[in-house]
């Protein structure tokens, strides 16, 4: 079965792992690259489609394994009371669907997918109020007028000309 492991620099991949609902933190504490402390726990669950997603890891760590990765808003969590967007994890997560107590694939572009649903699709860019130049304009400024304004002023040469270093090093 297919499932979403996201390393603590917040590398995503999909790895293939066999498990049931009794094994599921025996087999993802065994192939976790970084743990937190304590035994590894189910920590949140989105209901999407007709599935549930869940994500399993550590909620507490030491310095330096922190999870970079921000999970999905609006997580379900038996304990956790913060909400899963800004809860401070730790070590490696796993994302698993599952349906009616069974497990089932679960990709990288299926977690994008509710990932970018979950924050209400993709955000345009380049909207009207974007493409607007907001540089100031000089509503004075006529490029045909040869008249100088009163913070115009010309250049002296000698003023500009170095004198020679007589100083002895």
């Amino acid at each position: 079965m297919k499932l979403i492991q996201i390393c603590k620099d917040a590398t995503i991949t999909t790895i293939e792992c066999k498990l049931n609902t009794q094994n599921v933190c025996k087999k993802l504490t065994d192939i976790s690259k970084s743990q937190g402390n304590n035994a590894i726990k189910l920590l949140y669950t989105w209901s999407h489609d007709n599935y549930q997603i869940m994500c399993y890891g550590w909620y507490d760590g030491e310095a330096g394994f922190e999870n970079k990765h921000d999970l999905p808003v609006s997580g379900n969590s038996q304990f956790l009371e913060t909400d899963s967007s800004e809860q401070l994890l730790f070590g490696d997560l796993f994302i698993l669907k599952q349906i009616e107590k069974k497990f089932y694939d679960f990709d990288i572009s299926e977690y994008g997918e509710f990932y970018n649903y979950s924050y209400g699709g993709f955000i345009d860019c380049e909207s009207d109020d974007d493409s607007v130049n907001t540089e100031s304009i000089d509503e004075d400024y006529n490029p045909d007028d040869d008249t100088k304004d009163e913070d115009e002023y010309e250049i002296d040469d000698e003023d500009n000309i170095l004198e020679e270093d007589t100083n002895e090093y």
